[in-house]
């Protein structure tokens, strides 16, 4: 009788061990899973390029959006551009937000352009690139401007194409505009020509999102 108590105790030790054993594994593999996880989260968070967007009209929204598409077009050759890499540029995106949502850029090309339509943006989408094989990245800013009016922004666009005839008073210029009917996009930096690759690589990018959406027109000039 004692033999087969100490027998059933020592099956019961052996078969507590290999429970035990069993959900050690089984830990270890949900840690192993939830760090590759982790890693995968990181790379995407990392390759993966913010859009942020401004609204001017709450009752109206750019439901076609594509400027998504286009930054994830061109990631293979651009990064999210980091303004905390310097504490001055940091500034500059709140400075650049608050000018962007009183519309001081749009009031801008207003009156250097005489054409009160470029007020009548509806809502914007933009984003932040930097070249990935840049040594010293810098700033690339890619915008799209949704119109509700479809003719102001053809209006727009028309006089954008006159720019040899305007006085534009503005800092730096290096713009390069595609119009395709109620949107207007813009690619614009303060270190880049427009003829440079990295910004005719996302202007191509542009056009071959929406190109499958109809006919578009393109306009570019720096000074």
């Amino acid at each position: 009788m004692n033999l087969m108590i100490k027998c059933i105790v020592i099956l019961l030790f052996f078969i507590n061990c290999k429970e035990r054993n069993e959900k050690k594994q089984q830990s270890e593999k949900l840690i192993e899973q939830e760090v590759k996880n982790q890693r995968e989260v990181n790379v995407k968070t990392e390759d993966s390029i913010k859009v942020f967007h401004i609204s001017y009209d709450s009752t109206e929204i750019n439901k076609t959006e594509k400027i998504t598409a286009i930054t994830k077009g061109v990631q293979a050759d651009f990064l999210q551009y980091q303004f905390t890499k310097d504490l001055n540029e940091l500034r500059d995106i709140k400075e650049i937000r608050k000018l962007s949502k009183s519309k001081g850029f749009l009031k801008t090309l207003a009156r250097d352009f005489k054409n009160k339509d470029f007020l009548e943006v509806s809502s914007i989408h933009y984003s932040y690139v930097e070249p990935r094989s840049d040594k010293n990245p810098s700033r690339i800013s890619v915008e799209e401007w949704y119109f509700e009016d479809q003719q102001k922004a053809k209006s727009c666009f028309e006089s954008l194409k006159k720019y040899e005839e305007a006085t534009i008073l503005f800092k730096t210029v290096n713009w390069i505009w595609v119009h395709q009917q109620d949107k207007i996009f813009l690619v614009f930096a303060l270190n880049h020509q427009v003829t440079d690759k990295e910004m005719q690589r996302i202007k191509q990018e542009i056009i071959d999102v929406i190109k499958p959406s109809g006919k578009y027109e393109t306009v570019q000039f720096y000074e």
